[in-house]
């Protein structure tokens, strides 16, 4: 799943060179961003397969949970990458947007931890720690995605890249890891530690087997490809034009929209708890953006931020040695 992932990134790539060689003959030189090394995404696409291999793995042990283990660490990532934007930007974020920022974690965790709770309780067959494993592995995974997104900001701002070269290189330096790890994964005998057939720690050729067989599952792999892809485009793109924060809480926003997708399959009577972590969500979200409190805080310095309006969230514009321009606010 993670190198289909990274295919579908890589495939932007294609686009990319193709959009801009279909406007190359009267584009701005500007306009199809500026120049860089590309080598400077395989950090990004380390950090990317590492974390997405972590996740799968927590998810793994956690399955029973569906989606709660990821709202809650969503959290997680949100505070980490406030934090680290706060340290290597020196974003200086408000204390209204604190609040907002305490509000969504709130929410998060009213959202996820008493249904954690309630499934390990009311499971027989659960094994206890093998959740808290699940948990601590999607931590990881969240807290190496938060110095993603950040390392991300970093040259997206500094450098001028468009979104799909991002994406376009992070996908061919991640599928070049992912298809190495897959040959050394199948040549590997894991015996006890594999459920397969064949005992091997990863059998692809029998996964594209199975790909072939069945058109819902192609189907199916085709989709989570472009979607991913979109995902992340639309992530890079909050990243460029705003900065890592602002991403972060759009990401966490979306957990609304998949519980209302999940009501009609999945709801019960013993979560009547969850609209007001949904609440609490919106509330830190009109928060973080002014939308609510505003007259609360508008004894305290917020009155220079509201004048700003965004320009506190983006790395001051400079000029390095070698060329490369910064964003303009």
């Amino acid at each position: 799943m993670v190198t289909c992932m990274f295919i579908g990134e890589f495939c932007c790539l294609f686009v990319y060179y193709l959009v801009r060689w279909a406007r190359y003959s009267d584009a701005p030189i500007d306009r199809d961003g500026g120049k860089f090394n590309p080598l400077i995404f395989f950090p990004a696409a380390l950090l990317d397969l590492i974390q997405m291999v972590l996740f799968f793995l927590g998810i793994s042990l956690v399955l029973f949970i569906q989606i709660t283990p990821f709202q809650l660490m969503k959290g997680v990532m949100l505070i980490f990458v406030s934090l680290l934007s706060v340290a290597f930007f020196g974003l200086s974020l408000s204390k209204q947007k604190w609040l907002g920022i305490f509000f969504i974690v709130i929410g998060l965790v009213i959202v996820g931890l008493p249904n954690l709770y309630n499934r390990i309780e009311d499971g027989d067959k659960i094994q206890k720690y093998s959740v808290i494993a699940g948990e601590l592995f999607i931590a990881m995974s969240q807290m190496l995605a938060a110095i993603l997104v950040v390392y991300e900001q970093y040259w997206i701002q500094r450098c001028n890249i468009l979104p799909l070269a991002v994406i376009g290189w992070e996908g061919l330096f991640g599928t070049m890891m992912a298809i190495g790890m897959l040959i050394g994964f199948y040549n590997f005998r894991a015996n006890n530690f594999s459920n397969l057939p064949s005992h091997r720690l990863e059998d692809a050729l029998d996964a594209m087997k199975q790909i072939g067989s069945s058109w819902r599952i192609s189907l199916s792999v085709l989709g989570t490809m472009i979607s991913f892809a979109a995902f992340r485009f639309a992530g890079v793109t909050l990243t460029k034009h705003w900065n890592a924060t602002t991403r972060m809480i759009f990401e966490c926003l979306c957990v609304v929209f998949i519980w209302i997708a999940m009501v009609p399959a999945h709801w019960r009577h013993d979560l009547w708890y969850t609209p007001f972590g949904l609440i609490l969500i919106l509330l830190g979200f009109g928060s973080f953006y002014g939308l609510i409190f505003q007259r609360t805080f508008c004894r305290c310095n917020i009155t220079v931020c509201n004048r700003r309006g965004n320009d506190e969230l983006l790395i001051p514009v400079d000029q390095d040695g070698n060329g490369c321009i910064q964003e303009i606010a």
